[in-house]
């Protein structure tokens, strides 16, 4: 693996940024960090805790405390968190879900991942992770990309972007597959710094081509 450019060089482990140019944890931290705010998940949490790095009791924790400071309506508290299995990246949705009982309401959380190159082992793997983590899972592969690219770190970014614009679309897409290039992203954010915001956000998007139901 080559080293990480001068710009974002990790002072930890770092995942993904390989000769392939996919991107990096720390690529996704700097692009979306800033752009999601309290809602992001640093990308190594779940892939320390999928490692056995950090304890189950560690990485709950860090998920409930990100959701306490996702929103200030508890029914719109979700957050957005890279997942690395296999060389690959997709991305885990986490929200919690109220439940009444006759003893009272509670909250439920759950977990929705967003897969851009799906298959069997990965989606065991997933499934792993979320019984460890004893939450429901569905995976979902709405927007794919095409084979034999190695654009997942990018549809970790688009997945931020849509979500941002349109969760709902996102969540409630019943139709068919769409598979979307986003090889035209990889200079367009190398060329602004690995910086994003919504302005950013919008000049990407007009450079590939999404089914208008998930942005708007």
């Amino acid at each position: 693996m080559p080293p990480a450019s001068p710009s974002h060089a990790p002072t930890r482990p770092t995942l993904g940024g390989d000769i392939r140019d996919c991107l990096s944890n720390t690529d996704l931290d700097s692009l979306l960090g800033p752009f999601l705010g309290k809602r992001y998940v640093d990308a190594l949490v779940l892939y320390r805790f999928r490692t056995g790095v950090t304890s189950l009791t560690h990485t709950k924790s860090l998920l409930r405390a990100a959701l306490d400071a996702s929103d200030d309506r508890e029914d719109h508290r979700w957050v957005f968190a890279p997942l690395h299995v296999r060389h690959h990246w997709c991305v885990a949705f986490f929200w919690r879900t109220r439940v009444t009982r006759p003893e009272g309401d509670s909250f439920v959380t759950q977990m929705r991942v967003f897969d851009s190159a799906p298959s069997a082992i990965t989606g065991k793997d997933i499934a792993k992770i979320a019984c460890r983590l004893e939450v429901p899972v569905v995976i979902s592969s709405p927007l794919r990309q095409n084979p034999r690219t190695n654009e997942c770190g990018l549809f970790v970014v688009l997945f931020a972007l849509i979500a941002e614009s349109n969760l709902g679309g996102l969540f409630g897409h019943s139709g068919p597959t769409s598979f979307v290039c986003l090889a035209p992203w990889r200079e367009f954010f190398a060329k602004n710094g690995f910086q994003l915001d919504s302005t950013v956000a919008r000049e990407a998007m007009l450079l590939v081509t999404v089914p208008t139901c998930f942005w708007s």
